[in-house]
């Protein structure tokens, strides 16, 4: 069934990029030599990994019609330069009347292509016994990544000065420069120094000093992003928009869509893609560093203090250079985009860039007693946080602004700033050797803060095409949180003006619910004969522990604020939300 997109209600039909098949196979040859030498121990080696891969991708083959409420607004049907409110129109009402916002499709051949690239790597390194104290690591590792290239060249990049796609060939030039059949350059200066130490302090054994700094290379491009082959003309895309883009009502479901195009390297450029890349992207590389302190305490016990720090630089980040700037005034983000003269039926084009950055800082304590008189335990505490430009950078481009990447910086939506565990295990002492005894506790604790949230609206930028943030009055978060009211929504007011201006709410401003979670076992072994038998007895959330979703983040919708679900399952999509869970094993070993 066609997939259908709505902007209030769950969506209906197929998923896209169904079916989606990728049989990857990798073959490396490696060598090390190492050599003793007094206080230095000599590492070197090499590697070359040969990666190939085969991809079978339907893409949005039946087709993706998406509605909003714009089309039964109080502008649907009039001429550009009307100004929507936001309270008015509904996508049911849209879907109801045949009036779609958009619709496109985009399929390949139906036979799989595929694609290669080798790996290339050196190091080298020295572990130096400066004395019995301290002693010193030093190395370098030098990386090469080529890029993919498709066996029978079935791939394309885009020119950005001519705003046409070029087929890849040995002799293929973009902008001016020879790509051949990378369609990019890429770089061969991939160095990564290393530097570690350890140091007893006291010279005792129980109290040490450790740190390191290096510089980790990695080719980041993943999924079918990485794949110029998912370009036109190898990609037949089709993408129909109505006139105003915004709220026009003269592209009818009813009409369906058109045949595919079919594969023509001469097909003027169109539609949308997601895989095109800058032809100067380089790979990206994270400085990474730590600190930390370790201490015995009598017998059983150790106490760690670390500070890390990560630098990433030339990360991955999809953006889209044919994204209309935002211009008060303009309802149509078509009549602005930077190829609209060059390739007027273009529309977004997502490309790998090498411009995003990640920044993580941490403190980690932990406290841990090594299993002696049959009990262990391990606590640790982390203080972090991780700031980047986007977190999701394979598929679309989910940037909100491209001409400002200050607009889209903020915490990674990963960020956690405390983590707590404590885990333990216990095994009582009493009738050890009997068949009644044998028997184990054990329990997991877990606290953590939330994940940052950024607060949007449902009226987006109409010159761009793009979502919006609304603008902040007041800091919004509440000292007493209820899921009716998860944070103060009076603190945000939707933008005066949609055609040109983005809201001053920043991103990751708002913190969803934290995790609170205990799970517990209970063990009896028991060994008769050369039989070891284990029964288990397991509870997750031993305590039922709600576990709250995050709230609705959307002003403008009815949910603004306000939390309606609970927590999925994060070990199993199928088991539902994470209330309480038993379950009962047993294992027999003979």
């Amino acid at each position: 069934m066609t997939q259908m997109t709505f902007q209030n209600i769950r969506n209906l039909g197929a998923n896209s990029n169904q079916p989606l098949i990728t049989n990857q196979n990798d073959y490396q040859l490696f060598d090390n030599v190492t050599w003793i030498k007094g206080k230095h121990t000599l590492k070197s080696g090499g590697s070359l990994t040969l990666r190939s891969r085969e991809i079978l991708n339907a893409d949005s083959i039946t087709g993706i019609f998406n509605f909003n409420n714009n089309m039964t607004s109080n502008c649907a049907g009039l001429a550009a330069g009307c100004t929507v409110n936001s309270s008015t129109g509904f996508d049911v009402a849209s879907f109801m009347l045949g009036l779609v916002n958009s619709k496109n499709r985009a399929l390949f051949d139906a036979e799989p292509y595929k694609e290669t690239r080798p790996e290339y790597a050196l190091y080298v390194q020295d572990d130096f016994r400066a004395t019995n104290r301290l002693t010193v690591n030093l190395g370098l590792r030098w990386d090469v990544y080529p890029p993919w290239i498709e066996v029978n060249n079935l791939q394309s990049n885009f020119d950005e000065t001519t705003g046409k796609f070029v087929v890849a060939s040995d002799d293929a030039v973009i902008a001016g420069v020879e790509v051949g059949r990378y369609l990019q350059t890429y770089s061969k200066r991939d160095l990564g120094p290393r530097f570690g130490f350890a140091y007893d302090l006291h010279g005792d054994g129980k109290t040490v000093l450790r740190g390191g700094y290096g510089i980790f290379w990695n080719f980041t491009p993943g999924g079918t992003s990485s794949s110029k082959a998912q370009n036109p003309p190898f990609l037949q895309s089709t993408t129909i928009t109505p006139t105003p883009t915004a709220y026009g009502v003269n592209v009818l479901l009813k009409d369906g869509l058109p045949p595919p195009p079919g594969v023509d390297p001469t097909r003027p450029a169109s539609g949308s893609t997601r895989s095109i890349f800058d032809i100067n992207f380089r790979d990206a590389y994270a400085r990474q560093w730590n600190v930390n302190v370790q201490r015995s305490l009598a017998r059983n016990y150790m106490v760690e203090v670390a500070v890390v720090g990560s630098q990433g630089r030339q990360m991955l980040l999809k953006g889209d250079p044919n994204q209309a700037p935002p211009v008060v005034g303009v309802s149509d983000s078509n009549v602005n985009r930077p190829y609209a003269t060059l390739a007027k039926d273009l529309r977004t084009i997502g490309q790998v860039q090498s411009k995003g950055t990640l920044d993580y800082n941490a403190l980690l304590v932990k406290f841990q007693r090594r299993f002696a008189n049959n009990f262990s335990f391990l606590n640790a505490y982390t203080y972090g946080k991780a700031i980047d430009l986007n977190s999701d950078n394979d598929g679309t481009v989910t940037l909100t602004n491209v001409y400002d990447f200050d607009y889209n910086r903020g915490p990674a939506d990963y960020d956690i700033t405390h983590t707590f565990s404590s885990n333990w295990i216990y095994e009582l002492p009493w009738a050890n050797g009997k068949p009644y005894g044998g028997w184990q506790v054990s329990g997991i604790l877990t606290l953590r803060g939330g994940l940052p949230l950024t607060v949007t609206q449902t009226q987006g930028v109409l010159s761009t095409g793009t979502g919006n943030r609304p603008n902040r009055i007041c800091d919004g978060r509440l000292s007493n949180p209820t899921i009716d009211r998860w944070f103060d929504t009076s603190c945000f007011v939707a933008t005066t003006d949609n055609t040109g201006t983005y809201g001053d709410a920043g991103r990751g401003i708002i913190r969803g619910p934290g995790s609170f979670n205990i799970d517990a076992s209970l063990i009896k072994n028991t060994r008769i004969g050369h039989v070891d038998t284990e029964f288990r007895l397991e509870a997750f959330n031993v305590l039922n522990h709600p576990q709250f979703g995050n709230p609705n983040t959307t002003l403008g919708n009815a949910a603004f604020g306000t939390i309606s679900s609970m927590l999925s399952s994060p070990s199993c999509s199928l088991c539902g939300t994470v209330e309480r869970q038993v379950q009962l094993g047993a294992k027999v070993r003979f």
